[in-house]
């Protein structure tokens, strides 16, 4: 059995996977390694960084401030929720969405 630590380390490490793939399918370079990426919108110039914490993921997007991203243990799983978004998601899916924002200028 893991712990809630090891659920959280393991979703994180995922959502770093996947969002350095969406990173690549839209062409951004990412910045950083270790608990920070920062990645810049090659259309507008606006910057995100992305800071892993042990609470949660915290976002800073240049033209719309701060956001986070928490985990959420269920059902033997930890899944991720965007502040201000009701839905748990998967770590891909999770990347997917906020590269989305990222591209569409939305805030986070």
């Amino acid at each position: 059995m893991t712990s809630q630590s090891d659920g959280q380390s393991n979703v994180q490490q995922a959502f770093d996977n996947a969002l350095r793939l969406q990173c690549g399918i839209a062409g951004i370079v990412p910045q950083g390694t270790g608990n920070n990426l920062m990645m810049v919108n090659p259309a507008t110039g606006t910057q995100l960084t992305v800071t892993y914490k042990s609470a949660h993921i915290f976002l800073h997007q240049s033209n719309w401030g701060t956001s986070y991203i928490e985990y959420v243990p269920c059902a033997g799983a930890v899944k991720l929720r965007i502040r201000n978004n009701p839905d748990l998601m998967f770590a891909d899916d999770a990347a997917k969405h906020l590269m989305e924002r990222l591209l569409n200028e939305e805030k986070l």
